[in-house]
């Protein structure tokens, strides 16, 4: 394998900024590919230098930020406007256009609602059901009678044949 020159690893503004905008999108072993290096390199040089690691935790900021405000967004729904140009012919040539905006309306999303809501309050809005049990619990085992043990073993063995 060939080997890197020695400045190949060396930590600039440039490449903390490269780390920075890859960070919003894409895991460590992707950003280390990325740049040319190897995940373990990469764990290293953070180790090493703390900027890098600070620039990896500003982009993963951002990243969630964004999507976090997309998510919100879809959630309550939103408006924006469509633009459409007509062109009005007259003996196959173009003499005018009709430029018309219509405004739309993009419901808000129950699953983008319920994500954010379990996300953001969790000790209201759980995805799972949680039941809670009062008082014993009587398996009967004590009731169970010798000859019906015998049933069960009998009924066993004959399932095995």
């Amino acid at each position: 394998m060939k080997r890197k020159p020695n400045n190949f690893y060396k930590v600039t503004p440039s490449l903390l900024n490269k780390i920075e905008r890859l960070a919003k999108k894409l895991n460590i072993t992707q950003i280390a590919d990325s740049i040319g290096w190897s995940r373990e390199t990469f764990y290293q040089k953070m180790k090493e230098n703390s900027d890098i690691a600070d620039a990896l935790q500003r982009g993963q900021s951002a990243g969630i930020s964004e999507i976090s405000g997309a998510l919100y967004k879809s959630a309550k729904g939103y408006s924006y406007k469509e633009t459409h140009v007509e062109e009005v012919k007259e003996g196959g040539k173009v003499v005018s256009t009709k430029t018309k905006t219509v405004k739309k309306r993009v419901q808000g999303s129950v699953q983008a609602q319920m994500d954010y809501l379990t996300n953001k309050d969790p000790e209201n809005w759980k995805r799972r059901q949680e039941t809670e049990h009062s008082g014993g619990l009587s398996l009967g085992v004590g009731d169970i009678k010798e000859k019906d043990v015998e049933k069960v073993e009998g009924l066993l063995k004959r399932l095995r044949k």
